[in-house]
């Protein structure tokens, strides 16, 4: 019986039939015009009626029926309900004659008697044995599944009700059983005293024993329970003062896991129950300071219930009261007056910390986010009130002011239908919607003074926004206005683009390469005043800033740091130097923001919004558990929900496999491609192995020493699994001597029959000529072959000809050199050689051909060797994503780190599987498993 059959039954009726038998018809039909679901009752009441009967009553217990079928769901209702409720489900005579006189007219009612009764009973005792056997659970938790009026049948019930009349004891309280179902299905509750009554005069034992165990559990768990059992109390109806009410509400997780139900009034279960907090408010005034994170946000407290601030006589009522609720203003209030106390001496001792002066704006965003105060303000150190405290006692909301410019930003990122850079002579580009939003929310973080992180997906076009942000600022610039221009930091592989993007889409901007390959390196080394000047934007390498140091001495409008993730390391000269510059405004440009760890993100957001995620150290330590631990699932999620709710104004991402983005993007689909080894590459792949178990057995488990061997046995397993002649150094690429090469072929030779192009990417350079070599003879001609050393111009001229439709059919490139800053999708396949044992960078990589602007379905095809390490850290790749998938909407990046794995892992991992490896007649075998992106 399952979820599926809880279909509409159409018009039927049951036929008794002498043996006893029942069979369903309905109106005017035969068994060809049943619904499934009443073919499948039916095929339940012919194979076994005691079983149809079951069938009937649990998965249609409350839906109207003729009164003929009612009278048979009455009886399965019956027989379930006892054996839910009474254990002995045995039926007396007298039950017997009952249910004869209540029979209805019934299709077959000539049989039925109390021994055709009888008989179906039987039948139902039997069919629940075996229906307990088969579903291998207990009856009830069968039953809740298919309908959940069945989980309150057999069940001591608790209930709580106001009484307010009566103003010492203004609660009353009964224990009930649950006995059976009405006909509306509604649970029909008797007083458990009395129903303990029925049970011994009826010899009941097994439920009684039932009972007692149920309230014996309670009792260990409860001080209520224990109290009203001891006193005898729980077994008649009795008024409750506060005091007492307070205690059961308090502890009814405790109980109701001991499968007691608890029912009480409906203010206690609402999510907005009536409380006293200590209530904050940050920001309710246009701050007197400058905007932004800067700003200096007026500070509130006062003692509120539900928002509304309370009188001096209602606190005092509420701290003189030890019962846990007060009548307040006609409301039931939950109240701890020593805790509220507590509470409101330590927010008094942040109200003294920021004086008549006020919070700043970051401070006040990590408060509203709840990270505990005194993190916030360290000063605020004597307070002994526990975060949890804090939290369950304290209201922060956001005042008039801060909630507007809040919610300014967050509209910005709704909206599209004003175009904040419409099209004209300064500004080529016709924005989609999404990327109208992207300029929106850019443009109010702007006007509030506040940092951004732009991380839409690679192809989304992040470089156009960014772009149509500068124009819209130029356009609003007036006369009088001080001359601020923007910085862009970005790496040396980028310049070109962002070169090309702004003369072709914002042909006025006046950018200023502040770079060797445009400008001498002597006069970059003092400030080009002039040139910086005149210009709207200038461009400097992540290199030029530690190279020259006059970017720090500038105010700029907006700096711009491009591929932001280079800024992860926080110790890193690169990232301090960044953070050193000033500005109105600093953007993060992203595709990645969370590769490795959480620092990295701290990182990133410490140049956006400084202060914000706080100390470097503090926000390690939220994170220091493994996600993988079950233990601290709780307190990660919760760790991670604040960090997500504190970047959120300031964060935006938008992923291009959402179609309602960008509709005409094409599908991109993954396909694992497996090579197995020719035995030449099986035979050193073997010793490599061997020489590494030998290895591991001779150098302490945490040494440098042992950590080189890893990394060097590694490499060298990767570039066998390429070609032997990597590591032989022969120089004989010949290509049947390598699976991978093999494979490559027959790919390639496809390709070349449909007239497409391929990118093909590898981490070493030293094989990118020997694959353009071996490609050019399959397409017939040559391709092209980008790597570190390429120029810049080089770069750009070949990507222009690549994209053209007679250009070059192939691009090799080394995965560093062009996993980024490139569009060439021109290309429809993509075929990752080697594996970056980080997906975020094989991602990257892909994006050059996925990306705005492609219109074919975009192959991938990832390389791995059979019953290598290659294959098995395939698996792995795609679960060493969760830092970035908790922490962001989405999950991006993870090194794996195998240095840390144990001498037996490490062997398991990188151990040969030899049914796998190719022989002379068969040299490769390919398995395709194949995922779609869409």
């Amino acid at each position: 019986m399952s979820h599926s059959d809880k279909a509409a039954l159409p018009p039927f009726d049951i036929v008794l039939y002498p043996e006893p038998a029942l069979r369903l018809v309905t109106d005017g039909a035969g068994a060809d015009r049943m619904s499934d679901a009443a073919l499948n009752l039916n095929n339940y009441l012919l194979a076994n009626p005691g079983r149809g009967l079951l069938h009937l009553a649990s998965t249609w217990p409350t839906e109207p029926l003729r009164a003929s079928v009612s009278y048979w769901r009455d009886l399965g209702r019956l027989h379930l309900t006892r054996s839910l409720a009474e254990a002995d489900t045995t039926l007396s005579e007298q039950d017997l004659q009952r249910l004869l006189r209540s029979a209805p007219p019934l299709p077959g009612g000539e049989h039925l008697s109390t021994a055709t009764l009888s008989e179906l009973w039987r039948a139902m005792d039997q069919a629940t044995t075996a229906w307990e056997a088969e579903s291998d659970q207990p009856l009830q938790e069968s039953l809740a599944r298919i309908h959940p009026a069945w989980d309150t049948i057999g069940r001591i019930c608790f209930n709580l009700a106001e009484n307010r009349p009566d103003a010492a004891q203004p609660f009353a309280f009964l224990a009930t059983y649950t006995t059976r179902l009405s006909l509306g299905a509604k649970p029909k509750h008797a007083p458990l005293g009395r129903v303990l009554q029925e049970l011994v005069a009826k010899s009941q034992t097994t439920t009684m024993t039932k009972i007692g165990a149920a309230l014996e559990s309670a009792a260990a768990v409860s001080q209520f329970v224990a109290s009203m059992t001891t006193s005898r109390r729980l077994y008649s109806p009795q008024a409750l003062n506060a005091a007492e009410a307070y205690q059961l509400l308090s502890e009814i997780s405790n109980i109701e896991a001991c499968g007691v139900m608890v029912r009480v009034p409906a203010w206690w279960e609402s999510q907005s129950r009536p409380s006293v907090k200590v209530a904050i408010e940050l920001g309710s005034t246009p701050p007197k300071s400058a905007n932004g994170a800067g700003a200096i946000l007026d500070f509130r407290m006062r003692l509120a219930l539900q928002g509304q601030a309370l009188s001096d006589d209602e606190w005092r009522q509420l701290r003189d009261n030890a019962d846990g609720l007060v009548l307040l203003r006609g409301q039931w209030v939950e109240a701890d007056g020593k805790k509220l106390d507590k509470v409101l001496s330590h927010w008094s001792q942040i109200e003294a910390l920021v004086g008549g002066q006020g919070m700043s704006f970051v401070q006040a965003m990590r408060i509203l986010s709840r990270v505990p105060a005194a993190t916030v303000m360290p000063g605020a150190g004597t307070s002994t009130l526990d975060p949890e405290s804090e939290r369950q006692w304290t209201e922060v909301t956001a005042g008039d002011w801060l909630r507007d410019q809040l919610g300014a930003i967050r509209l910005a990122t709704e909206s599209s239908k004003d175009d904040p850079a419409p099209r004209g002579d300064d500004f080529r580009a016709s924005l989609r919607p999404y990327q109208k939003a992207g300029v929106h929310w850019l443009l109010t973080l702007h006007r509030l003074g506040l940092g951004a992180c732009l991380a839409d997906d690679m192809g989304l076009g992040k470089t156009v926004q960014m772009l149509a942000l500068m124009v819209a600022l130029k356009r609003e610039r007036t006369a009088d206005a001080p001359h601020k221009p923007h910085l862009l930091v970005a790496p040396a592989t980028l310049l070109p683009n962002w070169q090309a993007e702004a003369a072709k889409f914002a042909p006025d901007l006046k950018v200023f390469l502040a770079h060797g390959s445009a400008y001498p390196s002597q006069r970059l080394r003092q400030m080009p005043s002039d040139e910086i000047g005149a210009a709207d934007l200038v461009v400097v390498t992540y290199g030029g800033l530690l190279q020259f140091g006059w970017h720090k001495q500038i105010d700029w409008d907006i700096v711009v740091l491009d591929e932001a993730q280079a800024i992860k390391n926080p110790a890193a000269q690169q990232t301090v130097a960044v953070k050193d510059l000033r500005a109105v405004q600093r953007i993060a440009l992203t595709g990645t923001p969370v590769e490795n760890r959480p620092l990295d993100l701290w990182s990133i957001f410490d140049f956006v919004v400084p202060d914000l995620l706080g100390k470097a150290k503090d926000f390690q330590k939220l994170f220091a558990a493994s996600v993988d631990d079950a233990t601290n699932q709780e307190t990660l999620a919760a760790n991670y929900q604040r960090v997500r709710a504190l970047i959120r104004p300031y964060f935006l991402r938008r992923l291009k496999t959402d179609r309602s983005l960008l509709p005409d993007l094409p599908d991109k689909t993954e396909i694992e491609t497996r090579c197995a080894l020719v035995p030449q590459q099986a035979a050193l792949y073997a010793k490599i192995v061997d020489d590494l178990k030998k290895d591991l057995k001779d150098l302490p488990k945490d040494s440098v020493q042992r950590r080189g061997a890893v990394l060097s046995a590694l490499m060298r397993l990767k570039q066998i699994c390429n070609h032997p002649a990597m590591i032989t150094g022969d120089g004989n690429y010949h290509p049947r001597m390598s699976g991978k090469f093999l494979r490559l072929g027959d790919i390639a030779q496809d390709i070349a029959q449909r007239h497409e192009k391929m990118l093909v990417f590898t981490q070493f350079r030293m094989l990118t000529d020997v694959l353009a070599g071996f490609l050019g003879t399959i397409f017939g001609r040559p391709g092209f072959v980008l790597h570190g050393d390429t120029s810049i111009d080089k770069r750009r001229r070949m990507v222009d000809e690549f994209q053209r439709l007679d250009g070059p059919p192939f691009f090799i490139l080394s995965l560093k050199a062009g996993g980024t800053g490139l569009t060439l999708t021109a290309a429809s396949h993509v075929v990752h050689f080697d594996r970056w044992w980080n997906p975020a960078v094989e991602d990257q990589a892909t994006d050059r051909a996925y990306r705005i602007g492609q219109r074919r379905n975009i192959l991938v095809h990832k390389f791995a060797c059979s019953g290598t390490i290659e294959a098995r850290i395939a698996t792995l790749l795609s679960d060493k994503r969760s830092v970035s998938r908790h922490v962001l909407p989405d999950g991006s990046g993870g090194e794996l780190n195998l240095t840390t794995l144990s001498d037996d892992e490490l062997m398991q991992l990188v151990a040969l599987d030899l049914t796998q490896v190719a022989d002379k007649n068969d040299l490769m075998t390919t398995s395709d498993e194949v995922r779609d992106h869409g």
